[in-house]
């Protein structure tokens, strides 16, 4: 489907950023941001206040413009349109007239928007104490400024200092990465001075911005283009990301009594053109990056009043509506398959909408568009927090905290425009705990948010990026919750983790995806992306190829809420199966794997959170577990003798957390080791546990209990027959079937059933069907009186309906097979 612009009722909504991790690289959600940490600890002070001498000078002046045939504009022949369109009252950008009017009556009558102005103030006040002379060197890459072993550097009495190592860094990659930071930070203060001018028209917050911007525009020229495309900064990922802040701020400066025409125009010629000159030049096709240099042509565009470039950055090849066809899935997920790219890429194309919509277009009515608003409370636990999967962004992530420096995660702007109940009941939910603020809330906010009751988050398959989620109950406060990733492996930032879940339950993470550290980390790619660190199934000690798998089952009926997910292209020859089935106390896990040809080592990981026990006698190894493929990152080897019986193990997180309760197919043995946990404190090891088998199949069948109290009584299970497991919880007895492997029409593949018996069931004793001419199942269930909710599951070849005993079912298709449900 192809976009086309929409010129009616302008719609703005807000946007949602995860927080950045704390260090930069391509592609990266962090860009090279300002590391908040950073920023307040002692070393950045220090390289600050080193130099704060209290800004009492007159800004530099500039009154003659100049044409330096160095420039961009001037080596690639484009000429800078100048007002091309007739000009709109200002601010004319991302943020609009009459928002900056209702902000100014909110800073005068509303108690929180008062405090958020005193705040910008006290901000803008300590700026004016420091140094306003800006660093003449361009920037580097942020993910530069880092000690040998991934960790930040910090800036210390004019020193390069590593607390891990304890030792001086120095080099001009190491000065470029800082100034990646420095330069960071001296956006940030232009925005803040532009923000608190444009509120309280305070004209040496004004003369302090207007400072900075001037020598940016001076020094621009001087700058080269670097590697990776950008000429202020290495990257021009970073450069689009200060840019919009940039254009933003002008614009909110343009009113400013002390800022001359001549300055205006050294600044829009000199800077704001050659920057987006620079980004047009560094194409991205549907990368996160096209949508920040988007944004920022766009914001540059409207700021400077040349719609020319505002329609280049809605319209043209790369445009936003490029990236609504090619780069947003049809259920409204960023392609790179990580919710901190989806709200990485949310943010520049929300801010090139809402600078859009003062310019006469209306982008926010585009469907997919809304979507993208809707995933992340779609997909995000219970609690809130972001599953941190592929290159996943910061664990541990919020979307109900101000956990971003820029802003851009908060919803007050979505509901106003959208008047979305969810919406409603997501800020009330966030603003039980923190105070309104900030400038999405200031601009863009309703003046009131309206009472709405719990929106049910419910199971749900997100089939076009190959992800599901099953969650029991429907209500927040008891769910528990199970995440599996079958689909791409998403580009540059996919991990080797086909089929891997992600645990939520007992109101905690109990064994998630543990994230990603900064790029130039050494176990970012040493370990983050491997197979071993995700709790999925690795062969041979080495990691999954790239790949894309299937899920041809996904039911969430409150009976049978189920999924069924293969993957065999991550492994050459290997068949790759999952499935699992959701109850109110457990959950069922069984993972399937067969090598018809070969003999391999099947090892099933599961990385818990909490303190680890075991029923089993582990010895500790004199040798490591595995060599390479991650494996050399598990210290303290622990491992088993043969283990044919079922067997429990558990994390305990101060009284609540998850068991298990492993179900033998094959002879197994089991191994135990601390590997790096979440990708905030990679050197803060967590307990794994590996069930290994060796031969050309094998079958890993767990039960999953999270639980809340101590003494909550344990869910256990046996293997029944070759194809059934029955589980044991405190309401009842659980009958579970699965046989992938049948192929034949009318054959059971998968089903469940519950009883108040506690015995053995099973199926394929006591099921026989034959299909009729009509297309009819006819099935005989023997003491099927024995059994509720039992939800059959066949090959469906030509099958129409199912019958059982005499008596019709329910059905549901899906692809190759027909779902029968007990009435």
């Amino acid at each position: 489907m192809t976009f086309r612009p929409f010129k009616g009722v302008l719609f703005v909504l807000s946007l949602l950023l995860i927080p950045p991790t704390s260090v930069a690289a391509a592609s990266n959600p962090d860009s090279g941001r300002l590391n908040e940490a950073f920023v307040h600890s002692s070393g950045y002070e220090s390289l600050v206040s080193a130099r704060a001498e209290k800004f009492k000078t007159a800004p530099i002046r500039y009154t003659k413009p100049v044409n330096h045939p160095g420039s961009s504009t001037a080596a690639s022949g484009y000429t800078p349109v100048m007002n091309t369109q007739p000009a709109n009252p200002r601010p004319q950008s991302f943020i609009g007239a009459l928002e900056l009017q209702t902000a100014k009556k909110r800073v005068v009558n509303d108690t929180w928007a008062k405090n958020y102005l005193k705040r910008l103030e006290s901000e803008s006040n300590s700026f004016l104490k420091l140094d306003q002379t800006i660093p003449r060197k361009p920037a580097g890459y942020a993910s530069w400024y880092v000690c040998k072993d991934g960790t930040p550097l910090e800036y210390k009495n004019g020193q390069n200092y590593c607390p891990s190592d304890k030792q001086i860094y120095e080099g001009e990659k190491i000065e470029a990465g800082r100034l990646a930071y420095e330069h960071n930070e001296r956006v940030r203060q232009i925005k803040i001075f532009a923000t608190a001018f444009a509120l309280n028209g305070n004209e040496t917050y004004a003369e302090a911005a207007q400072h900075l911007l001037l020598q940016y525009a001076d020094m621009y020229k001087d700058f080269t283009k670097q590697d990776k495309g950008g000429r202020w900064y290495y990257q021009s990922l970073d450069e689009a990301v200060s840019a919009v802040d940039l254009a933003s701020s002008y614009d909110l400066l343009y009113s400013s009594r002390s800022f001359t025409a001549e300055e205006k125009e050294k600044v829009e010629k000199e800077l704001l053109f050659p920057i987006a000159e620079t980004l047009k030049q560094n194409p991205y096709s549907k990368s996160n990056w096209q949508a920040w240099h988007n944004a920022a042509i766009g914001m540059i565009g409207a700021a400077a009043g040349n719609k020319q470039l505002l329609d280049e950055a809605i319209n043209g090849k790369r445009g936003f509506y490029f990236l609504m066809d090619e780069a947003v899935l049809e259920d409204g997920f960023w392609w790179e398959g990580s919710m901190a790219y989806h709200t990485y890429a949310l943010a520049p194309l929300s801010i090139l909408a809402q600078t859009a919509s003062h310019w006469g277009y209306d982008l926010y009515s585009i469907e997919k568009f809304k979507k993208m608003f809707d995933i992340p409370l779609l997909y995000s636990y219970p609690n809130f927090i972001q599953p941190a999967n592929n290159d996943g962004g910061k664990f541990g992530s919020t979307i109900t905290n101000y956990t971003s420096s820029r802003g851009y995660n908060d919803y007050e702007l979505a509901y106003s425009k959208y008047k979305d109940t969810g919406y409603a009941w997501f800020l009330h939910t966030k603003y039980e705990k923190l105070s309104r603020t900030g400038d999405f809330a200031l601009f863009f906010g309703s003046d009131s948010i309206e009472e709405a009751a719990e929106v049910p988050t419910e199971s749900l398959q997100l089939t076009s990026i190959g992800q599901a989620i099953l969650r029991h109950p429907d209500s927040r406060d008891e769910q528990s919750y199970v995440l599996m990733d079958y689909g791409e492996h998403g580009g540059s930032h996919g991990h080797y983790d086909k089929l891997n879940i992600d645990l939520y339950g007992a109101g905690m993470l109990l064994a998630p995806d543990f994230g990603t550290p900064g790029y130039t980390h050494p176990l970012y790619r040493g370990w983050y992306k491997q197979s071993i660190s995700h709790n999925t199934v690795t062969i041979d000690g080495k990691s999954q190829s790239e790949t894309k798998g299937e899920m041809p089952i996904f039911s969430s009926s409150p009976n049978f809420k189920y999924m069924y997910a293969a993957a065999d292209g991550a492994y050459e020859g290997v068949t790759y199966e999952r499935s699992m089935w959701m109850e109110d106390e457990f959950m069922l896990d069984w993972f399937f794997v067969k090598d018809d040809a070969k003999t391999h080592q099947y090892d099933l990981a599961l990385h818990g959170l909490g303190e680890f026990e075991t029923e089993l006698p582990l010895q500790p190894l004199g040798s490591p577990i595995g060599r390479g493929g991650g494996y050399e990152h598990l210290k303290n080897p622990k491992g088993s003798g043969s283990i044919e019986s079922p067997w429990r193990s558990s994390w305990d997180q101060n009284g609540k957390g998850l068991r298990t309760f492993s179900i033998p197919f094959e002879k197994s043995f089991v191994f135990t080791a601390d590997g790096p946990g979440p990708s905030t404190s990679p050197s803060q090891l967590t307990p794994t546990m590996i069930q290994r088998v060796t031969g050309n199949a094998a079958q890993f069948v767990t039960i999953l209990q999270p639980y809340t109290k101590p003494n909550t009584p344990a869910v256990t299970g046996k293997r029944v027959g070759q194809y059934g497991i029955r589980a044991d919880s405190p309401s009842g007895t659980y009958h579970f079937f699965q046989n992938h492997q049948e192929k034949t029409a009318g054959k059971l593949t998968a089903a469940k059933a519950e009883s108040r018996k506690r015995a053995d069931y099973r199926f394929d004793d006591n099921l026989s069907a034959s299909i009729a001419a009509n297309g009819e199942l006819k099935v005989t269930l023997k003491e099927a009186e024995i059994l509720e909710n039992t939800t059959l599951v066949f090959n469906k070849g030509t099958i129409t309906s199912v019958s059982v005993n005499g008596r019709a079912w329910k059905t549901a298709s899906q692809g190759r097979y027909i779902m029968a449900f007990q009435k």
